[in-house]
């Protein structure tokens, strides 16, 4: 997953998993922009940027490696 925060906080996260469940993520990197972090999954993972996507921005004050909010609001 790759997480571009909407408040442009500087920089794109990439969470990765070990199973496609929505859990935690196993890792993660962190790059300057969309670009890079989009660079490094196509040579790292072979995703290639047709493949991936889109999750909504967290609600607050949820995890940001999650694709559904599980904590209460």
């Amino acid at each position: 997953m790759i997480y571009d925060p909407e408040d442009d906080s500087g920089g794109v996260y990439l969470f990765l998993f070990q199973s496609p469940n929505d859990s935690p993520c196993d890792a993660d990197y962190w790059y300057k922009d969309m670009g890079d972090a989009e660079r490094h999954a196509a040579e790292l993972l072979e995703i290639a940027h047709c493949d991936w996507q889109y999750i909504p921005d967290p609600q607050p004050g949820q995890q940001d490696d999650r694709m559904a909010a599980v904590r209460p609001s």
